[in-house]
């Protein structure tokens, strides 16, 4: 073998050793970066929070196809610019900031772990109840009485899609101050929906 050849073997070897423990220091480093009594109160705050609606969340997987697809199975695909949304990332995400802990690889360890032990629906309904939309309605059943004067579980489909895309950037989707754009990002969802 010429001396090419073994240097971009040793390379292509080393690149993959590199990538290997790259995974490994995401896949499981909340074991170490989170102590055990954070990795508990995670756990505890995503399958502690309220339940949505079967309706409402039916209609909200309907707008984000592949929403259940774990991020270990969409993590290439995020490292090269995917911008599909995953409920546990979003949890991990707010849960991060939460412990003061915000840093990037943080909050992919944290999704990481939150995968093995909670549904990427009880991340989404923890994301949901905790999202700010705006006006001091601090979680979605809040925002539901502040907008539609009703509970979640009695929106109609349109105001349930308002909902959803209101949150996803509550201040720049807002229903009062941007009806235009709201009613712009609705259509796009109904799109989604359709495809």
């Amino acid at each position: 073998m010429n001396k090419t050849k073994r240097i971009l073997i040793k390379l292509v070897m080393f690149f993959m050793i590199i990538l290997a423990g790259s995974y490994c220091f995401l896949a499981y480093g909340a074991y170490f970066s989170f102590d055990t009594s954070q990795r508990e109160i995670a756990i505890a705050a995503v399958t502690s929070s309220p339940n949505l609606p079967d309706d409402f969340v039916k209609l909200y997987m309907a707008t984000h196809p592949g929403l259940e697809e774990s991020f270990r199975r969409t993590f290439a695909s995020k490292v090269f610019g995917d911008e599909s949304d995953c409920p546990c990332q979003d949890a991990a995400a707010d849960l991060a900031v939460k412990m003061a802990s915000g840093k990037i690889y943080k909050i992919a360890q944290l999704t990481f772990f939150l995968e093995e032990y909670v549904t990427q629906r009880q991340c989404l309904e923890f994301s949901l109840n905790n999202t700010v939309f705006a006006y001091n309605t601090n979680n979605i059943q809040e925002a539901t009485r502040y907008y539609y004067n009703k509970e979640l579980e009695n929106l109609n489909d349109d105001e349930m899609l308002e909902l959803i895309a209101m949150s996803k950037n509550p201040y720049f989707f807002n229903k009062k101050n941007h009806p235009k754009r709201l009613a712009k990002q609705v259509e796009r969802l109904r799109e989604k929906m359709k495809n």
